[in-house]
């Protein structure tokens, strides 16, 4: 039996930035995984965008605001920006202020470099049972068991099981008697019944919305339904069975445009107007019914608000989605009432959660790194006090 100041089961980026922060402790880092960072490995295509400039709150989904924005006031963009420029790591900004990297690679070795020489690593070990004892904690693993004073639980969400991820912090804390939300995939295609799969590979730039909640970005239509960022977006927000709206040309007042046009030009054909504005391909299927190569003036105004109407509101239902598998986060997680402000379990003293396995789920565009980040960096911190 080995004895640790601190465990953190989980070597991801919320553990590894944790295990960073501690110096004047004996630290052990449990993974089951063969290797540190293997979904920071791969986040933003191998180029983690590891935060954004554009940082707010709300950007995020959390059943406690407050809470949210107290953690996201303690550590911004700039802190990780830093830590980069401290080790040379070059990065810059893609679209709506997304930071990468040139490597993700670069990214897990500034975290290893950030480790001080009280940090061990347990890897391809699996955590078979946690025991509170009277001074800390006992851990069974497939490895040995071990003692610390205080633990801490970074082993993330649901989404990414090939890679390991599991739903083992709800687990624990259903142990411990912590309330929590149960995971539900998000940032993850969607599916729809009677989907036609006659526009697969079709990639095009669109307005997303669900109630008031709108993303303007890419989608991609598939054989089961949408991917592509908007869509990403809008599944943390809506349901099974609700609609979601989609507008093919954002920013164009469609029906104004054609009723101008029909006045000043209106011999031009709906397929004059708009094919130069989307892919072939999906216009011909957003004006299957309409006869598209009709001169406008010998379209009725009523047509013509139709035509506006499908090509800026489309509706879809919602079947479902594609789930953990396919998804790139959680929603949902460990009730951020039940830790305080060190992200402690108030009522299990040494226990602490950080990272997606708490219920704070960010947008797309290094919002959830930045989270895990900044969790793992205060909750270090104040181990060292």
């Amino acid at each position: 039996m080995k004895n640790y100041d601190v465990i953190i089961i989980g070597a991801g980026a919320a553990g590894l930035m944790c295990g960073g922060k501690i110096k004047s402790a004996s630290v052990l880092i449990i993974d089951s995984s063969s290797e540190i960072g293997k979904k920071l490995k791969i986040s933003g295509g191998g180029k983690c965008n590891f935060t954004n400039k554009y940082l707010s709150d709300a950007n995020y989904i959390s059943h406690n605001p407050k809470f949210l924005k107290s953690v996201l006031s303690k550590f911004k963009p700039e802190n990780i920006t830093s830590l980069l420029d401290k080790y040379s790591i070059s990065y810059g900004e893609k679209k709506l202020g997304q930071l990468f990297a040139t490597t993700s690679l670069d990214i897990i070795n500034m975290l290893k470099s950030e480790l001080g020489d009280n940090v061990e690593f347990s890897l391809e070990n699996i955590v078979e049972k946690i025991k509170k004892i009277d001074d800390g904690f006992e851990i069974k693993t497939s490895s040995g068991n071990f003692n610390c004073k205080k633990l801490v639980i970074a082993t993330g969400g649901a989404s990414y099981k090939n890679l390991g991820a599991s739903d083992f912090a709800l687990k624990l804390a259903q142990q411990f008697g912590i309330k929590y939300y149960e995971f539900t995939p998000a940032l993850v295609p969607l599916t729809f019944s009677s989907w036609n799969d006659s526009l697969m590979g079709v990639s095009f730039k669109t307005q997303v919305c669900f109630n008031k909640i709108c993303f303007v970005d890419d989608i991609l239509f598939t054989h089961f339904g949408l991917s592509g960022p908007a869509v990403l977006q809008i599944s943390s927000y809506v349901k099974q069975g609700e609609n979601i709206s989609v507008n093919f040309l954002p920013g164009e007042n469609v029906k104004k445009l054609l009723m101008e046009i029909k006045k000043s030009d209106g011999k031009k054909s709906l397929w004059q107007i708009f094919s130069e504005k989307m892919p072939k391909k999906l216009l011909e299927f957003l004006l299957a019914g309409f006869d598209s190569k009709t001169s406008l003036n010998q379209m009725s105004d009523k047509i013509l608000e139709a035509v506006a109407a499908k090509l800026s509101h489309f509706e879809l239902k919602v079947a479902g989605n594609k789930g953990f598998d396919m998804a790139e986060v959680c929603l949902g997680g460990i009730d951020l009432n039940e830790i305080d402000n060190k992200f402690e379990v108030k009522k299990v003293k040494g226990l602490y959660f950080i990272g997606e396995c708490l219920d704070i789920t960010g947008q797309l565009g290094g919002f959830n790194i930045h989270n895990a980040f900044a969790n793992g960096a205060i909750c270090g911190e104040a181990l060292n006090e």
